[in-house]
């Protein structure tokens, strides 16, 4: 599963929301839960702001899709998110809220 999420090459133009998508669930949860601070989670919801902003701005000026190379390189950005939410969800920072 991780290599399917990770390999550039199997990336398809759904899949791009898809993982978007659940990378905002993935911050949702770490703020509801207190693992991320309210900085924490407003600076990854900004780096996936700033993916979805490029992932609207390549499909307007390429005809609604993405290209092979463009794919790729929105999986590279999904992929240093997906980083920078794991590692912020695991550097006990807390808020104080849940656990």
């Amino acid at each position: 599963i991780y290599r399917d999420n990770h390999n550039a090459n199997s990336i398809g133009a759904n899949q791009v929301n898809e993982r978007e998508a659940n990378q905002e669930q993935r911050i949702a949860n770490g703020e509801r839960d207190g693992q991320m601070t309210s900085g924490e989670a407003a600076r990854a919801q900004g780096s996936q702001a700033n993916i979805g902003r490029q992932a609207h701005n390549d499909r307007t000026a390429n005809g609604g899709g993405l290209n092979q190379q463009q794919r790729q390189q929105m999986n590279r950005e999904q992929n240093k998110a997906s980083r920078q939410i794991h590692q912020e969800n695991h550097n006990n920072n807390r808020d104080g809220k849940g656990r």
